[in-house]
């Protein structure tokens, strides 16, 4: 139960800069018209070991959803890792694992395998492992309960992840936030239901 000495993250409407995203069930549900935009979580994080989970109850055009980390408020309407966002995120689109470098936002990694139909017709839970806390930061994902290993396949065994090196971007920035949105100018509004631990989805 999220109460004043056990309080849990949500979604941030106080954040929403960019675009007119809609918040409800305690700001857990996000809901990004035409498909594009991204918005933070209330909780930065500086260092320690999250998971958090991304119900996508509807998929914008082109499975352009993302979800990941940002140092700081939406600053463009587009997906966590613009290069305005300065984010880290897999993008559903391609599959793959974006983050902010010097020469702008680009591919770290193939992830997924680099593929646009990853994702097709995908409803369902996305769940993301962050380690703030390890020598090696690392960053790794799930798709319907099972851990993406590389090479296009999937584990529910989490020892076998693939977790994902982002030691150099994150050391950019003292605070990341949960970050997640859409990246897609005009097309089906994407619907995410986030869980931050506070009950199931939806309630």
């Amino acid at each position: 139960t999220d109460t004043c000495t056990n309080n849990f993250c949500a979604m941030n409407p106080l954040a929403n800069f960019v675009t007119a995203a809609t918040f409800t069930e305690g700001n857990l549900i996000t809901s990004f018209a035409n498909g594009r935009g991204a918005c933070t979580s209330t909780f930065g994080l500086t260092t320690g070991k999250w998971y958090v989970e991304m119900n996508i109850t509807t998929m914008p055009k082109d499975e352009r959803f993302g979800l990941g980390i940002s140092p700081f408020e939406t600053k463009a309407e587009d997906l966590p890792h613009d290069v305005n966002n300065q984010g880290i995120d897999l993008s559903g689109y391609n599959a793959v694992i974006y983050a902010n470098t010097d020469s702008g936002s680009g591919v770290i990694d193939n992830f997924f395998g680099n593929n646009t139909t990853r994702f097709d017709s995908f409803t369902g839970i996305i769940g993301m492992a962050l380690d703030l806390t390890s020598a090696t930061k690392t960053i790794a994902f799930s798709k319907a309960g099972a851990w993406v290993t590389g090479g296009g396949t999937s584990d529910t065994d989490f020892s076998n992840a693939l977790k994902v090196d982002i030691t150099s971007y994150v050391a950019a920035y003292d605070d990341w936030f949960i970050g997640c949105g859409s990246g897609n100018s005009s097309g089906t509004t994407g619907v995410y239901n986030i869980n931050f631990g506070n009950g199931t989805f939806g309630t």
